[in-house]
């Protein structure tokens, strides 16, 4: 069931970009950049997970009530993605409007929308969510074997599931994937600290920005620019793009925290941002 929820509320605004190293491929998504913000009507918190190549946005909204609801947007439309349970959110959607997220009838499960038609992604394990899906449909995210040991997968049509661990990691959760099949996530090293990777052909690169003490990596578009968030030595929250080897920090202006969480191949990113009055809002960027 879709429920229209109302038209979104914009604000335009000038984009904080602080280029750490200069990279072509990053220079050309940014001449003149700026910020949207998205709020569902009546949400006490709102959070735009990512977004696809003709703009439609998911995420998750929090009501008054204490419930967390999984959304989508377009054309200037919001619609609930009602799922049962106290908690639902959406963090991927491909060209395709197929959204993937997370809900909890009971225990933590993801879902795949497609078709017009909702799909639980358990597998049998303990729990799970899902966190990516790319245009060929494969979808990505993590699941609990015993609690809470998070490992990642990819589930690949009609239906090929193959699940990793990053060397070494004591937890590893998949975010996002592209049509060449590069995924991002993050692992957890021994002392607790979450890092960023890249997993390519095989081969996984830690993603780390500098200076920073968590880095987490959560979409990349089919150019391979990595979207992301970490967290400086101060302990606040900037939004990041990474490519080969290149960090752009991005910071919504006068947010107290700035979150990002996913990228498009024409480089509109997407994310969230907390106010000087604690309040959570959405938003993306774009030219």
């Amino acid at each position: 069931m879709k429920t229209n929820l109302g038209f979104v509320a914009l604000l335009f605004l000038p984009l904080c970009l602080h280029a750490q190293v200069s990279d072509p491929a990053l220079d050309a998504v940014f001449p003149t950049p700026m910020f949207v913000t998205i709020d569902v009507p009546g949400a006490v918190a709102t959070r735009v997970n990512a977004i696809n190549n003709s703009g439609r946005v998911v995420g998750g909204f929090d009501s008054s009530d204490g419930r967390t609801h999984a959304f989508s947007y377009s054309n200037g439309r919001f619609q609930e993605m009602v799922r049962p349970g106290f908690y639902a959110e959406s963090y991927g959607v491909n060209d395709s409007d197929e959204v993937v997220g997370t809900f909890t009838p009971n225990f933590q499960y993801g879902f795949l929308f497609m078709a017009g038609a909702y799909r639980t992604l358990s597998f049998g394990f303990q729990g799970t969510y899902a966190a990516g899906i790319n245009n060929n449909g494969d979808v990505v995210g993590a699941y609990w074997d015993v609690c809470c040991d998070l490992h990642g997968y990819l589930l690949q049509r009609p239906f090929a599931l193959t699940t990793f661990d990053y060397p070494g990691a004591d937890r590893t959760e998949a975010e996002g994937i592209n049509e060449a099949g590069q995924i991002v996530g993050i692992w957890r090293d021994v002392n607790q600290v979450r890092h960023g990777y890249l997993l390519q052909d095989g081969v996984f690169t830690s993603v780390d920005v500098p200076g920073a003490t968590l880095t987490l990596a959560l979409g990349i578009n089919s150019a391979g620019v990595i979207a992301g968030t970490f967290v400086d030595a101060a302990g606040a929250s900037h939004g990041f793009l990474s490519h080969n080897g290149s960090f752009f920090t991005l910071d919504f202006p006068d947010a107290v925290s700035t979150e990002l969480s996913g990228i498009n191949r024409l480089g509109i990113f997407a994310g969230a941002y907390t106010d000087t009055a604690g309040v959570q809002h959405g938003f993306f960027g774009h030219r």
